[in-house]
């Protein structure tokens, strides 16, 4: 967290945690990189209300989010708590979920949490920890070994993106197209695609 580039590296984690845990999703708007720089949310996440998440890091429905790498969690937190509770962008905030991110350790982060819940001033408010952030990681392993090939720790397990571009790129820099991966295992591809549609580990085996 006390490094620079922890700004941009902790929104992109926070989608792909998103998309590899939650079922029902019907919107996700989460810059990274450059566009964090843009005025707004720092993320937007609609998810079905009947949805059957147990909703332990996200609520179901529509999650306003904002994202802080600061030392001074609270401070930060208060500012964008009065920020958005002034002027929430068109949401509707009894509709709407509140959320905070931060990569820190936050001990009185769950107080904070209870005592913005009982002002009633949101559907729910929601903070998220360095505690609860290693827990969702360690349900989602294949960004757990994004995480860890982007902060250079070396370990047994690669994640896909990392093992494509190793695999298909040859001496010369160029690289095979996907097509080529797939070649007569259209059947294979569907089933592949049908269980992606629910977040889960899924174990692939080439013959």
């Amino acid at each position: 967290a006390d490094k620079i580039e922890s700004r941009s590296l902790l929104p992109e984690l926070v989608k792909k945690l998103i998309y590899a845990s939650k079922h029902g999703l019907t919107d996700v708007d989460i810059p990274t990189g450059e566009q964090i720089q843009h005025p707004g949310w720092d993320g937007v996440v609609v998810s079905k209300s009947e949805s059957d998440d147990n909703e332990v890091f996200l609520p179901n429905g529509t999650c306003l989010i904002e994202m802080g790498t600061n030392k001074d969690i609270k401070v930060k937190a208060e500012d964008d708590y009065k920020k958005r509770c002034n002027d929430s962008l068109g949401y509707n905030k009894k509709e709407c979920a509140f959320v905070f991110i931060t990569p820190r350790d936050w001990a009185q982060g769950r107080d904070w949490e209870m005592e913005k819940n009982n002002t009633g001033e949101w559907k729910c408010v929601k903070v998220i920890t360095a505690t609860i952030l290693a827990d969702w990681i360690e349900l989602c392993p294949s960004v757990g070994s994004w995480l860890n090939n982007v902060m250079g720790v070396t370990i047994d397990i690669v994640d896909i993106e990392t093992f494509w571009n190793q695999w298909s790129t040859n001496t010369k820099g160029s690289k095979l197209n996907f097509s080529f991966a797939i070649g007569g295992r259209d059947k294979e591809k569907e089933t592949l695609m049908e269980a992606l549609e629910t977040p889960s580990s899924i174990c692939v085996k080439s013959q």
